[in-house]
C-alpha cells in the first residue's frame, strides 16, 4: 500500500503541476489511464469502492498539497469540481474549515475502518436530511412511472440497484466523458424522483 500511495503521489505532482484545473472525475480517469493506471477501471463500481477511491485520491491530495506549500510552490486546491496548483499562493488561504477536512482524510482509519453498512448509513442520513424539506414529498405516480421506464428498470428494482443503475448511467452518458449534458440532466431529474419514491415508501 506504501508503495502505491507513493506512486499515486508522483503521478498527482506530474499532472497537477501544469496548473490545469480538473474536476476529481477528470483527475481519477487520467489515473485510471495509461501511463499510470493507478485506479482499476470499476473504481466506483459500489459504494465502498467508490467511498475507498475517492478517500485514497483525497488523502495523497492533501499530501501534496502539504509537499508544494513547504517547498514554497503554491496553493494546491482542493474539491471535487475543482482540484488547481494555485502558484505563488500560501497556506494563509487554508481556513478552519479546510483543516477540519483535512484532519478526516489524514486519518487512514477512516479508510480501512469503514464498511459497506458506513457508507450506506452516510448517505441514509444525507437523505433523511433532505427528506424534512417539501420538495421530498412523494412523487406522482406517473412521474415514477416515467422514470423507471427511462432506466429500463422494473418497479420492483431495489433502491440499489436503482442506484448502481444511475451511476453507471452518469458514467456513460457524462459530457466529460463525451457523452450528452442534456441527456444527464434529464437522468437526474428521474433519479430525483426514484430518491423521493423510495424514500417515502420507507
Amino acid at each position: 500500500m506504501r508503495f502505491e500511495q507513493e506512486l499515486l503521489f508522483d503521478a498527482l505532482r506530474a499532472i497537477l503541476s501544469d496548473t490545469v484545473p480538473l474536476k476529481e472525475f477528470e483527475l481519477l480517469q487520467q489515473l485510471q489511464s495509461p501511463p499510470w493506471e493507478l485506479f482499476e477501471k470499476n473504481a466506483l463500481s459500489n459504494e465502498l469502492r467508490l467511498f475507498q477511491t475517492h478517500f485514497t485520491l483525497f488523502h495523497t491530495l492533501y499530501q501534496l498539497q502539504d509537499y508544494w506549500l513547504a517547498e514554497g510552490l503554491g496553493y494546491l486546491k482542493i474539491s471535487a469540481l475543482h482540484i488547481q496548483l494555485m502558484p505563488g499562493e500560501g497556506a494563509g488561504l487554508i481556513d478552519e474549515a479546510e483543516h477540519k477536512i483535512k484532519r478526516y482524510y489524514n486519518d487512514w482509519r477512516h479508510f480501512s475502518q469503514t464498511t459497506e453498512q458506513d457508507v450506506a448509513a452516510l448517505l441514509d442520513s444525507f437523505w433523511r436530511e433532505f427528506g424534512q424539506s417539501k420538495q421530498w414529498q412523494s412523487p406522482a405516480t406517473t412521474e415514477v412511472h416515467n422514470a423507471f421506464v427511462f432506466f429500463t428498470l422494473s418497479q420492483e428494482s431495489s433502491w440499489s440497484e436503482v442506484k448502481r443503475c444511475y451511476l453507471k448511467f452518469q458514467l456513460d452518458h457524462h459530457p466529460d466523458r463525451g457523452g450528452d449534458g442534456q441527456l444527464c440532466q434529464q437522468g437526474a431529474v428521474h433519479f430525483d424522483v426514484l430518491k423521493r419514491f423510495y424514500k417515502t415508501a420507507a
